[in-house]
């Protein structure tokens, strides 16, 4: 299945969850080959797909950009901090997880909350606005 191909509802060919209504893996060969059709498959669950990131790691995939702007802007539903990353401090999830060097707290805008965040987050805010972006 390519870009231009309609997309179903259907799973596509070789996609674990097929039939069994489990999560969607978001890496191996199948995914790699044809991501498109992947993510075309998982917003037909709605504003929200269950999700792998990697074996073993469940997620949740926000699939419709307002239902994103609704969680990510509200402080009281989604929090930056993976600190706070339940599997991972349990030790459901190893330090040597292939998913663990993008998700793992870093002492940045991104990985902050409240305060923190605001203070980091007006340094880059700061930077680049004395960017001129024309010349740019």
């Amino acid at each position: 299945m390519n870009m231009q191909s309609d997309f179903s509802a259907a799973p596509p060919p070789g996609c674990p969850a097929h039939g069994s209504g489990g999560r969607v893996p978001l890496y191996g060969p199948e995914f790699a080959a044809d991501p498109g059709a992947y993510y075309a498959y998982m917003r037909s669950y709605g504003a929200a797909a269950p999700v792998e990131l990697s074996p073993g790691v469940d997620a949740t995939l926000i699939t419709d950009y307002s239902a994103a702007l609704q969680l990510l802007q509200n402080p009281d539903t989604f929090r930056k901090d993976s600190r706070r990353w339940r599997e991972y401090n349990e030790g459901k999830v190893s330090r040597d997880n292939p998913v663990v060097p993008l998700l793992e707290y870093r002492p940045n805008c991104m990985f902050t909350d409240g305060a923190e965040h605001m203070r980091l987050r007006q340094a880059v805010t700061d930077s680049l606005a004395r960017i001129d972006t024309h010349r740019l």
